[in-house]
Parts: structure tokens; C-alpha cells; sequence
């Protein structure tokens, strides 16, 4: 009889197959944009035997300062057991790894992933260079319909609590400032130039950009010299002071009250004092200076992804990230003690596959 009703089931497949006794976990595109935090290391961080140690406290693991935000210096990513320098990551099919500490050189927008796949223990020789674990990574790519989105994500101090430790015996400190802005946009669909190619079931584009602006301010405790000590007086050290231009067999001579006399007082050291301010937590030798230190970050970046499918057994592709990104982050004194650093980031891939 005639066809009255034509159900179609589509099921997407894994686009990362793995035929091996792996531990890890998959990641959709789906769970990366609807999950809160839209950041790619706190997905990786979903994955059974991975930690993700990038808290107050842990965030300097000393060996380098690269790539603030997202690269080693507040990566702190352990996978099965290993420190964060033996992981390798992998983005559409090519090494993401910066070579010299193993921190993933870009670090897409969510927007902009189809899956993600952390994959943390017998790896077979396809994934074999990370003795901690393998993060795949693979962009999304257009259709036979066109598609697009803009958002902006926004996070400001008027939504949010004040932190607990603003309330201490410091007293109850205002609300730090923040002032966040996650924006962007993406299109996609198949390649299409009027009048000379219309690659429909052929040729698929897929285009994104983001930009991050955020302003913010972090409390810290400084430790600044009383005002006994700005006069050259160290009795409240708990220190013996020794002038080192004397030597009496052997010893040198400790100088009286562990009081520097006015004249010995160094010149440059007197007007180093001067950008120094002092404290205003009184008796106190350590942490006597409670400060609240500006934070600016600036980000933008995009990637690029072409589709090309010559026949049913031959398919082309190509990606291309580029990411630019600024910190500026003031010190205990002010931006005379800051830091600013800049990072580019670029990554790209080709791949032809042939059944």
C-alpha cells in the first residue's frame, strides 16, 4: 500500500573512536554549552581520574608564568595520578601541546567544540605521547542548512555575594568590583558564492569569534616595614641585626638594640620607602597592609573550519584557531609592582582521509 508516515532517526557517532580498554570521559556538544563556567579546562575536569587543582593556593606551580588563564601557570591539570606537565593535548587531529611545559597552546570557546574527550589510561598508540593522559579536542563544522548564534554572557558584582574572606578581622571590606563580558558570535552552513559554486552536500564552512573584556580586583595581605623599621629600629623582629662592616675574630658586631644608626641608613633604600606605603594594621610585623589589587583581562579570538567531501570515500578538511590575549594585573603598590602579559596563540590543521 501507498507510504502514509516516514519516521527518520539520526543518531550522531563519536567522531573520536577509540577501540581500547580506555578510562576517561566524553564530553558533548550539548553538555559544553549548556554546563556553567564556560571554560574548557573546567570540562576536562569532569573526567574520572582527573584533578583539577587550580585554587587558591595551587594556582603558581612555579614553572612557568605562560599563557595566564588558561596555560600552565593556572592549568594545574593532573590526569591519573601524573603532575601537569605529562599530558598531551590533541585539537581536530594535531598536537595542541606547547613543547616547552606541555601546557595546551589554544584553548577554544565552547561555542565553538563539537567534543571533547579526555581519555586517562591505556592509551593505545594513537594516543601513547602523554604518560598522564590525552585531551581531544574537535571543532564543529557546518551543514546543508545555515545556522548562527550571538550571545553574551554577562557576570557582574551587583549578581554576586560578597567573598567570606572580605569579612575577617580586617573588618567588613566592600564588594570587590567585577565586570565581565563574554561575547560572541558563529556561523555555519555549506559554502555558497552566487552565481559560480553552491556547495551543498559537498562543501561546509563553519566561522566563530569571541571576545572577553573583565575587570576585577583581588584582596591580599602585604607585608610592609613598620614605622619603627622605615627609622632603621628591627627590636621587634625577633632578630639579631650585625653591622656587616665589622669583624672581631671571626664575629661580626651586632648592632646596639637591633637599632641601624641614622647615618648608616642606605640612600636607595630610603627612597624605594617613599613608593613603599605604610601599614595600617597596627602591631602587626607580617601581612600589615590589607590590599586590593586591580585586574584587567582582554581576549579575542576565532577559528575557521572547512569541510570538503570530493566523493563518498574522499574528505578534506582544515582548521584554523588564532587566539590573542592581555593581562594586566597590579601589584601590593599599584601597576609599579604589576605584571603585564601578552600571549598569541595559533593552531592549525589539514587533514584528508580516503576509505
Amino acid at each position: 500500500g501507498p507510504i502514509d508516515e516516514v519516521v527518520t532517526i539520526f543518531a550522531t557517532e563519536s567522531l573520536i573512536q577509540m577501540e581500547n580498554m580506555a578510562v576517561g570521559g566524553q564530553v558533548s556538544e550539548k553538555h559544553i554549552v549548556e554546563l556553567p563556567g564556560r571554560n574548557i579546562q573546567t570540562l576536562m575536569g569532569l573526567s574520572a581520574g582527573v584533578a583539577n587543582l587550580s585554587l587558591p593556593g595551587y594556582t603558581d606551580n612555579g614553572i612557568t608564568p605562560l599563557q595566564p588563564g588558561r596555560g600552565a601557570l593556572a592549568q594545574n591539570l593532573n590526569i591519573a595520578g601524573y603532575r601537569q606537565t605529562g599530558n598531551n593535548y590533541l585539537l581536530d587531529g594535531v598536537s595542541n601541546t606547547d613543547g616547552h611545559v606541555n601546557a595546551f597552546v589554544t584553548a577554544p570557546s565552547a561555542e565553538s567544540l563539537q567534543e571533547l574527550r579526555v581519555q586517562t589510561s591505556t592509551s593505545s598508540a594513537a594516543f601513547g605521547q602523554g604518560v598522564g593522559g590525552t585531551v581531544n579536542l574537535v571543532t564543529r563544522s557546518g551543514t546543508n542548512q545555515f545556522h548562527g548564534e550571538i550571545y553574551d554572557y554577562i557576570r557582574n558584582d551587583a549578581l554576586s555575594a560578597r567573598p567570606y574572606n572580605f569579612n575577617s578581622e580586617l573588618g567588613v571590606l566592600p564588594k570587590p568590583p567585577l565586570k565581565e563580558n563574554q561575547f560572541g558570535a558563529s556561523l555555519a552552513g555549506p559554502l555558497w558564492l552566487p552565481k559560480l559554486y553552491h556547495g551543498r552536500d559537498r562543501t561546509f564552512f563553519f566561522v566563530h569569534y569571541e571576545g572577553l573584556e573583565a575587570r576585577s580586583r583581588n584582596q591580599g595581605l602585604a607585608t610592609v616595614p613598620t614605622e619603627r623599621a622605615r627609622r632603621g629600629d628591627l627590636s621587634d623582629y625577633g632578630v639579631t641585626l650585625y653591622d656587616p662592616l665589622t669583624l672581631r675574630d671571626g664575629f661580626r658586631t651586632p648592632f646596639p638594640g637591633n637599632v641601624i644608626p641614622e647615618n648608616r641608613l642606605d640612600s636607595v633604600s630610603l627612597k624605594m620607602l617613599a613608593f613603599t606605603p605604610p601599614p595600617t594594621l597596627p602591631n602587626q610585623i607580617i601581612n600589615n597592609l590589607p590590599t586590593v589589587r586591580p585586574r584587567r583581562r582582554h581576549n579575542n579570538q576565532g577559528n575557521i573550519r572547512l569541510d570538503h567531501q570530493t566523493s563518498p570515500n574522499d574528505l578534506f578538511y582544515g582548521t584554523y584557531h588564532l587566539s590573542d590575549e592581555k593581562l594586566n594585573t597590579d601589584g601590593n603598590y599599584g601597576p609599579l609592582t604589576g605584571v603585564t602579559t601578552k600571549v598569541r596563540a595559533q593552531n592549525f590543521a589539514f587533514n584528508y582521509t580516503r576509505i
